[in-house]
């Protein structure tokens, strides 16, 4: 495993409910210890009973609609900036693609170490106990490849390092101007299947993947800094004002700045 200076796991608590998923800006793994919660992401409506995972990314359009009373949860928040200091482009795709086959309810009533594992990872994260970050880390691991078996088919595996080093470059250079076109002659490949590789393995086009990306930076920097709709709408890619706001309202059902004093 590679240095890491800084734990993946960004908090790990136990709830009797689940966070705002307008509030979610990182990858969450939600884990049902007891109780039910119905929900719905995207079009699809799903319970998740107990020994159940959740498994939400910040692009994903989530609702909860019900929460049964005796529900326990515990919620690990994952460091996104973080997840390419994972050894394995399998792994990180557990928590950023969304192929046909994936569901965000998974469950894991069939394999008892993801229980044990997602309770190791919240014991370790509440004690603050010697080298808490080297063992938070490899627990991450752990799950990550647990999920995995349990989540995915192998013949899923080969373009994952492809999509995942694109993936990459939306992320860190998402407020530049990226085109299907620059990232084909990059990889030296067709531009459209390039686009079908990325749309068959993540669920989302490469443009979607862009837009959400940047709508997501949006969303962090309504809740987190003072910088005006315009200066964020500059910094995250996006030259026109009015089409920020457009996707931003499409998007999550709201303008910026009533997302912003929503959160007050």
């Amino acid at each position: 495993m590679k240095q890491i200076n800084k734990t993946i796991v960004l908090k790990a608590e136990k709830k009797d409910t689940i966070s705002n998923a307008s509030a979610i800006f990182q990858p969450t793994l939600i884990f049902v210890e007891s109780g039910e919660i119905h929900m719905t992401v995207g079009d699809s409506d799903f319970i998740a009973r107990k020994n159940s995972l959740i498994i939400l990314s910040p692009f994903d359009n989530a609702r909860v609609n019900r929460i049964e009373e005796g529900t326990s949860t515990i919620e690990i928040i994952v460091d996104d900036s973080l997840v390419y200091t994972i050894p394995s482009p399998m792994l990180i795709s557990v928590i950023r693609s969304r192929p046909d086959s994936f569901s965000n309810v998974i469950d894991c009533s069939g394999d008892a170490l993801v229980g044990v594992i997602i309770n190791k990872i919240y014991e370790e994260y509440v004690n603050r106990r010697i080298l808490r970050e080297t063992t938070l880390d490899n627990s991450i691991i752990q799950l990550l490849i647990e999920i995995y078996r349990l989540a995915f088919k192998s013949n899923q595996t080969k373009h994952i390092k492809l999509v995942t080093d694109i993936e990459k470059i939306l992320d860190e250079g998402y407020m530049n101007d990226i085109t299907i076109e620059s990232l084909a002659n990059q990889f030296y490949l067709d531009r459209y299947y390039l686009s079908h590789i990325f749309r068959e393995y993540t669920g989302y086009s490469l443009k979607q993947y862009l837009t959400y990306t940047r709508l997501n930076h949006a969303r962090i920097l309504l809740a987190t800094s003072a910088m005006s709709i315009n200066e964020i709408c500059q910094s995250i890619g996006f030259s026109d004002i009015n089409n920020f706001i457009r996707y931003f309202r499409k998007e999550y059902q709201i303008t910026p700045l009533a997302y912003r004093k929503s959160l007050k």
